[in-house]
């Protein structure tokens, strides 16, 4: 019943382009569902969702509460890479990107050179 929620999340995120959306989704199943497998995919959608709104302060916090709730979550990788991200103050050219990787933007320079 409440995987409905996540699924819809990840539409509005993923195939509408709709953060706010799917925040708001993700948001409905944490706040409904406090435990189960499927709570640690509601947090990483959020995440996903706050860095596509550029909320910045609320996606750090997020970031550093879920990889330190799932240490052993595949996405724990992640998480620690966006965040090294947004901490660094080089990269600010990245911040809006979500949690994609910097390597792929700086790939394209060095064939350049």
């Amino acid at each position: 019943r409440y995987t409905i929620l996540l699924e819809l999340g990840e539409i509005e995120l993923d195939r509408l382009g709709n953060p706010a959306g799917a925040r708001s989704y993700f948001q409905q199943y944490i706040d409904t569902r406090k435990t189960g497998a499927l709570l640690q995919e509601a947090r990483w959608g959020k995440i996903r969702a706050l860095g596509r709104l550029g909320k910045r302060k609320l996606e750090i916090t997020a970031l550093k509460a879920f990889i330190a709730d799932y240490p052993s979550s595949y996405q724990n990788k992640k998480a620690r890479r966006r965040l090294k991200v947004i901490l660094s103050p080089d990269t600010s050219s990245q911040k809006g990107r979500g949690t994609s990787s910097s390597s792929t933007s700086e790939k394209p320079e060095k064939t350049k050179k």
